[in-house]
């Protein structure tokens, strides 16, 4: 049995490389850089030389305080996955308004304006995921603020 992926085969007898992360671990040692903060895995320069680096995905782990500042954008390319870990997330995807709460989702295609997170519950958690990984793909919009 093999896996075949982009520009890869991998199969059971050659996976050599991988790598065993922890969230909050990997989120502390995350805000410490200057650019990339809060991502886990993705096509990001802090990732070089570790299977970490990749342009499959991106993988961010994401935590809510008191002060959102969160701008309003879209990915040219790449959909995008939100899932609600702890607490709640209010946003507008589209021209449509968004409530998550824990344990909940929303994938959003390509090309759709959206700011999940204009409210927040003070304890909001959760992952994002990006396929594929292109740091360049996301055009930023106005600033969108928690009152």
């Amino acid at each position: 049995m093999s896996i075949k992926g982009p520009k890869q085969t991998i199969s059971p007898g050659n996976i050599k490389h991988f790598y065993k992360g922890n969230l909050e671990k990997d989120y502390r040692q995350s805000l410490k850089l200057r650019n990339g903060k809060e991502w886990l895995i993705g096509n990001f320069k802090q990732f070089r030389g570790s299977p970490r680096k990749t342009g499959l995905l991106e993988l961010k782990y994401w935590k809510i305080g008191k002060n959102i500042e969160h701008k309003a954008k879209k990915q040219k390319k790449a959909g995008e996955l939100t899932i609600v870990l702890k607490g709640w997330i209010r946003g507008v995807v589209g021209k449509k308004w968004v409530v998550l709460k824990q344990g909940e989702y929303v994938y959003i295609r390509p090309n759709i304006v959206n700011n999940l997170v204009i409210e927040a519950s003070d304890n909001a958690e959760g992952l994002t995921v990006k396929a594929p990984s292109d740091p360049k793909d996301c055009i930023k919009k106005a600033n969108s603020k928690r009152g």
